[in-house]
């Protein structure tokens, strides 16, 4: 359902949306492979929090091959007044009629004399817990949305008169059901002074002069990606130049030949060198129209604020010499904050700050989707802008990568090599250190992936900070596969002896905690390779998705060599007993080793899937490294 499993459209520098985890190509491979994981994958559409922005203009919802409803919607609008002054506030009630409820509403103020303009006015405040505002228009709380699809039947809005905007009405949209839903909704006339005007923005001039490098660290401070480029060879730029009691920025991204032009420049000034809690700023194309947008990062969340209430003003914007580019003046102590509520969401240049630089593509309007692969970057020091210097950018994902490194060689090389040993090579008879050898390379393979399986996890932590939705998936599986990795030791651990009664309780539950785990892993790892904290290339999937399909047909193919070895030879118990305190046990077991080993096609199997384990994790290690961040 489009409106009650999607959130914000719109993306802040690190980009906001919880999307973008898997590609229906790559979801039908999971299909294929892990069938496993349909739960996991069916609650990918299990947030039901209110409109996006995406629907914002016609405010309609996208409900394919569903008409909107015709007849004489069960729902009375009303408002408090029928007039308004500047900063006054109204009431507005949504009732359903007698004895129905809905799901999902939209409501917005509107011009009522301008039936071509789309601009929602004015500002919803104090909502009830089964509302929300969201930013259209990038102004702040201009809309009001739903918060979950439980059933409803009133609800009362408080909504915050614009400046003089001339007369309006409120315009809704009334979903009943996901199949039912009305558009069009009005309220009586509100009269109002003034005339119908785009409130609170600042003209776009064209830039005339393209930005470069003349100059830096010695007349501005610049960051420039690659490090020490000029002039054309630059992919980035950031310039800041102080000029009194304002701040005079410059922002350039040059995409690659050929990527197009819907693209974004962006620079987020923070307390910290994480997101949350950021200022931004950025110049964005989409088709032939170019827009500044300034919004503050809130957590994950970008919240719009409209550029007179950010301090900004002398604002120009151009795409030149194949690079979207813009130069802005921000005011050190904006004086214009509006009803912005939260602390630190405008930055006082007069302090240090971080910078934070980030560049992507863009959607309808405009709006910004995620960052791209190679950003963000983040200053290391604190940048004063009162001080000209060239400005170092480190990458924000050096966590991330050690955390996908780790898990990708505990669950693509480690655990099915470690699970195929105690599967296949039971019978090869080679002693190790006086234990059988396919043991110790059991036991020492799983131990190890244990033990990277909790770096892992404590190095995601320490990146995220808390739990992330733009994960998706990949972190519910992921938190099962450590669950359930630690299961296993604590259960070797009070397991019984064998040939005891209950050994085979133990037997159960290790086989099968087991193969969940390594299930689990791998799939945690394939919805891994997707999200847009890594972005990997495209080539690092692909060879995941050949070693999977490898090691299914060889698994296959045991089973069957396993089926019918066990029809022609009994098989040899070569369970491993148990140490006794005080004792010490020199072998796996005391009957003599069998003349001859027949286990070789298992043997050479397994340095086959050892070679090509390790190659995959390689080449996975390669995406992560080699392929820019």
């Amino acid at each position: 359902m489009f409106w009650y499993g999607t959130g914000d459209d719109s993306r802040a520098l690190y980009g906001t949306y919880e999307s973008r985890l898997i590609t229906a190509s790559r979801k039908n491979t999971m299909k294929i492979v892990y069938l496993l994981f349909v739960v996991f994958v069916a609650t990918c559409n299990a947030y039901p929090n209110g409109a996006p922005l995406l629907v914002c203009d016609k405010m309609l919802p996208a409900h394919t091959g569903i008409p909107v409803q015709t007849s004489t919607p069960p729902v009375t609008l009303t408002v408090s007044a029928n007039s308004y002054t500047p900063t006054s506030t109204l009431t507005i009630t949504i009732e359903a009629s007698s004895g129905t409820t809905f799901r999902g509403f939209f409501l917005q103020a509107r011009s009522a004399v301008d039936t071509t303009n789309e601009i929602a006015y004015g500002e919803f405040y104090d909502l009830p817990p089964t509302a929300k505002a969201i930013n259209c228009n990038d102004f702040a709380a201009s809309a009001a949305t739903h918060t979950s699809r439980d059933d409803k039947s009133r609800i009362v809005l408080k909504w915050r008169a614009p400046n003089p905007a001339g007369n309006i009405q409120f315009m809704l949209t009334y979903l009943q059901t996901y199949a039912v839903f009305w558009g069009g909704i009005k309220s009586n006339v509100i009269s109002g002074p003034g005339t119908a005007v785009i409130p609170s923005k600042i003209p776009v001039n064209v830039l005339i002069e393209t930005v470069n490098t003349n100059g830096c660290g010695q007349s501005k401070g610049c960051y420039v990606f690659p490090p020490g480029c000029t002039g054309l060879a630059c992919q980035y730029i950031m310039t800041y130049a102080n000029n009194g009691n304002d701040v005079n920025f410059e922002l350039l991204y040059r995409p690659a030949p050929n990527a197009g032009v819907n693209w974004w420049a962006a620079l987020a000034i923070s307390d910290d060198t994480r997101m949350g809690n950021d200022s931004v700023f950025a110049c964005t194309r989409y088709n032939s129209q170019v827009y500044f947008k300034t919004f503050y990062n809130n957590h994950y969340a970008p919240e719009p604020i409209s550029s007179t209430r950010a301090g900004v003003r002398n604002i120009f914007v151009s795409w030149m010499e194949g690079a979207i580019q813009c130069r802005f003046t921000r005011a050190k102590v904006p004086g214009a904050v509006g009803t912005i509520a939260v602390p630190g969401a405008i930055k006082n240049l007069n302090n240090a700050h971080h910078f934070i630089f980030g560049y992507g593509t863009t959607l309808v309007g405009g709006n910004m989707y995620y960052h791209w692969s190679t950003t963000p970057r983040v200053s290391p020091q604190v940048v004063n802008t009162a001080n000209i210097r060239m400005v170092n950018g480190v990458s924000s994902k050096t966590l991330t990568k050690v955390h996908a490194a780790v898990m990708s060689i505990a669950w693509v090389w480690l655990a099915p090599m470690a699970m195929f040993c105690a599967r296949y090579l039971r019978n090869f008879k080679t002693d190790c250190m006086g234990t059988a050898a396919w043991f110790q390379i059991h036991r020492s393979s799983m131990v190890s992936v244990v033990l990277l399986s909790i770096t892992g996890f404590v190095l995601v932590w320490l990146q995220a900070r808390r739990w992330s939705p733009s994960a998706g998936n990949h972190a519910y599986t992921g938190t099962a596969t450590v669950a359930l990795a630690l299961l296993q030791p604590i259960m070797a651990y009070f397991r019984c002896h064998p040939g005891e009664d209950k050994r085979w309780i133990f037997n159960y539950a290790h086989r099968t905690v087991g193969l969940l785990a390594l299930g689990l892993g791998l799939a945690t790892v394939f919805l891994g390779m997707d999200i847009y904290l890594l972005d990997l290339p495209s080539w690092t999937t692909w060879t995941l998705v050949g070693f999977l399909a490898g090691l299914a047909l060889n698994v296959i193919i045991r089973e069957v060599v396993k089926i019918y070895k066990s029809q022609t030879a009994e098989t040899v118990d070569a369970d491993i007993p148990m140490e006794s305190k005080g004792e010490k046990i020199d072998a796996p077991d005391t009957t003599p080793p069998p003349p001859k080993n027949e286990d070789s096609g298992e043997v050479l199997s397994f340095f086959i899937l050892s070679l090509v384990a390790i190659g995959t994790t390689a080449t996975i290690i390669a995406g992560i490294v080699v392929y820019p961040f």
